[in-house]
C-alpha cells in the first residue's frame, strides 16, 4: 500500500483517486485541506492540526453495500481505546459523535468499471481543533499520538472494506447508534423536509423509520434528531 503525505491538498479523497491510477491501494494523509468535503454539497472545515486521511483500494462491486456505515462502525470501535471511557457514537450514516457533538466526518466514494470499483473512504477527525460550534475534538480526552491514530484509522477502514458480516455489523451499529428508538427525526425526501420516528436498522444497515403508521427504510444522506 502506497503512503502519500502532503503538507496541504485540495481534498485527500481527490488525491487518493488520482493515485489509484498508479497504485492498487493508497493512503493519503494531509495536514490541511482547501476543499475538504462531506456528503452532498457539504464542506468539511479542514484547518491545520486535525487529521485528514483517505484510503483508496480497488474492490469488487458487491463489496459496496452499506460501506459508509461499515466504515463508521469500524472507526468508532477502533478509536474507542483512546477515549478514557467515553463512547463514540455513529450518527448514521457517516458521522462520529462525541458527547452529542460531531468529532469526525466520513465520506466514501466509488468509481465503478465493469465488476470492479475504485473505492475511497476519507475521514476528517478533529483531534486538536473543533472548527465549528457544533463540533468537538479529542484533545480534552486523550494525549494524541498522530502516527498511532493514523495507523488506527487505516486499519479500521481496511477492516471495513472486507467486513461483510452484516449480522455482526448490525448488532454493533445498534450498540453504537447516536439515534435511539422513538427519537423524532427529520430528513429530506424529494427536496422536502419529512419527520418520522426512528425505529432501528435493517439487515443492510439502512435506517428504519415509522411514518403514517407503517415502517419503511430510508437511505438518505443526512438525518437530524429533533429536540
Amino acid at each position: 500500500m502506497k503512503l502519500i503525505r502532503l503538507e496541504s491538498t485540495d481534498s485527500t479523497n481527490t488525491r487518493a483517486f488520482h493515485y489509484l491510477n498508479q497504485f492498487d491501494s493508497v493512503v493519503v494523509i494531509a495536514g490541511a485541506q482547501s476543499e475538504g468535503r462531506g456528503r452532498g454539497e457539504h464542506r468539511w472545515e479542514s484547518p491545520p492540526g486535525n487529521i485528514y486521511l483517505s484510503v483508496g483500494k480497488t474492490l469488487d462491486t458487491h463489496c459496496l453495500r452499506g460501506l459508509s456505515v461499515r466504515v463508521a462502525i469500524h472507526l468508532a470501535s477502533g478509536l474507542a481505546p483512546l477515549l478514557k471511557g467515553e463512547k463514540l457514537r455513529v450518527k448514521w450514516p457517516n458521522d462520529l459523535y462525541l458527547n452529542d457533538k460531531k468529532v469526525a466526518g466520513i465520506l466514501t466514494e466509488s468509481k465503478i468499471t465493469s465488476e470492479k470499483a475504485r473505492v475511497v473512504a476519507g475521514i476528517g477527525l478533529n483531534i486538536a481543533i473543533a472548527p465549528l460550534e457544533s463540533s468537538t475534538s479529542l484533545s480534552e480526552l486523550a494525549t494524541i499520538n498522530h502516527e498511532e491514530v493514523e495507523q488506527t484509522l487505516v486499519e479500521a477502514i481496511l477492516a471495513a472494506f472486507s467486513d461483510r458480516d452484516f449480522a455482526s455489523l448490525g448488532k454493533r451499529l445498534r450498540e453504537l447508534s447516536w439515534f435511539g428508538a422513538g427519537d423524532h427525526i427529520r430528513f429530506l425526501e424529494n427536496g422536502s423536509p419529512v419527520t418520522a420516528l426512528f425505529e432501528g436498522y435493517d439487515q443492510n444497515l439502512a435506517m428504519i423509520v415509522r411514518m403514517n403508521n407503517e415502517n419503511r427504510t430510508i437511505t438518505v444522506s443526512e438525518v437530524s434528531r429533533l429536540r
